[in-house]
């Protein structure tokens, strides 16, 4: 910075004034007000909760349907272990005979 206000001073007055006036005016810009600061982030977070509770809404949805085709397969096993355990023993009775 002290390099700049340097070249500054060493240049034509009129440039130095016209230069000095815009560092001034990026240096001194008003900052964000601290409301508009806390509405963005409160906006922005409840954007991002909303996104997360979405997200667990559909975790939620998706693991409901898989427990119940889950649940569903367990019943088909069980019912063709059983057929299975009819057959071999019908096939058993039937060598005997």
């Amino acid at each position: 910075m002290a390099k700049i206000m340097q070249l500054i001073r060493s240049t034509d007055a009129a440039i130095s004034k016209d230069l000095a006036s815009g560092l001034d005016a990026e240096f001194t810009a008003d900052p964000i007000p601290l409301p508009d600061l806390l509405s963005r982030n409160t906006d922005a977070v409840a954007r991002f909760l909303d996104g997360l509770n979405g997200a667990k809404l559909r975790l939620e949805a998706d693991i409901a349907s898989r427990t119940e085709e889950l649940r569903q397969t367990e019943i088909a096993i069980a019912a063709y272990e059983a057929a299975q355990t009819i057959i071999q023993k019908g096939r058993e009775g039937g060598n005997e005979a």
